[in-house]
């Protein structure tokens, strides 16, 4: 089980959205409402578990996302959860995941 104590199960998925600041670089605090709606609205995030039916559709094994991927997900998919290491992660489905990332991304819609 991973760190956070929580595991996906069947076709679900686990990840780690990239986190946002509490403040802009001038220094207004930015209220957590607006930096949960952040959050869910982001499109790139780190795979960090996998259900065990999770990713079955695709033929080549090779070729399935695995964890520690980076990956674009869809827009505003699934819930957030926080781990019992008190991050923030979003529960959803394996056919959420759109792309895996090679490389560094800068993904903004």
């Amino acid at each position: 089980m991973h760190e956070s104590g929580i595991q996906p199960v069947d076709r679900r998925v686990m990840v780690r959205p990239e986190t946002f600041e509490e403040k802009t670089e001038g220094g207004i605090i930015i209220p957590e409402q607006s930096r949960e709606r952040e959050e869910m609205g982001h499109v790139k995030a780190k795979l960090v578990a996998v259900g065990s039916q999770a990713f079955e559709d695709i033929e080549d094994p090779s070729q399935r996302p695995t964890a520690g991927m980076t990956v674009t997900i869809a827009r505003y998919s699934g819930y957030l959860i926080k781990g019992q290491d008190g991050v923030n992660y979003r529960i959803i489905n394996d056919t959420d995941v759109v792309a895996v990332l090679n490389g560094d991304w800068d993904v903004r819609q």
